[in-house]
């Protein structure tokens, strides 16, 4: 009984529903180690918004850890264009700047954030970004997306995008 009351209560908090869905591991029901299903990557939207990935994403990677607060952490892949336009509707307040870190120390905190062990057991985050990414966070007062680090690196005409949006 009182399992069933927990799983109740996380499927509530994290959203689960017919309609479009605040993405969740329990909600998911997969290993979040393993890519989204291609049909559920427009499903997942980022914390404290409506925003959704871009339609042209692949080989996208999701997990949600919550608290008091929840953190998204999702990785993906999609033509350069597309993520630099995905960036830019979420960072205007501090857009992205070659070679920043936001996880080293975020423009919103100034402090360093940390990404949880078992996000970086996973193998689709990595615990250092190579120096070529472009990186930024949004602040505290972003209307859209809620609070978001975004780190993307160029590959030629595609990048790979990891974000991680925050809720208070």
């Amino acid at each position: 009984m009182r399992a069933a009351l927990i799983v109740l209560m996380l499927l509530i908090l994290c959203g689960c529903s017919e309609g479009p869905l605040a993405f969740c591991d329990l909600c998911q029901n997969s290993d979040p180690a393993l890519p989204v299903p291609r049909e559920n990557i427009q499903r997942i939207e980022l914390i404290a918004s409506h925003v959704r990935l871009p339609s042209s994403a692949t080989n996208v990677h999701f997990a949600m850890r919550c608290g008091i607060d929840c953190t998204q952490f999702v990785r993906f892949d999609a033509p350069i264009a597309d993520a630099r336009a995905f960036a830019a509707s979420l960072l205007f307040e501090h857009p992205l700047a070659r070679g920043q870190d936001p996880w080293v120390r975020s423009s919103w905190t100034q402090m360093h954030r940390t990404v949880p062990p078992d996000i970086l057991e996973l193998n689709w985050w990595p615990s250092r970004f190579p120096e070529e990414i472009e990186g930024g966070d949004n602040g505290l007062s972003s209307s859209r997306g809620g609070l978001v680090s975004l780190v993307l690196l160029p590959r030629g005409g595609r990048a790979t995008v990891w974000l991680s949006p925050f809720n208070t």
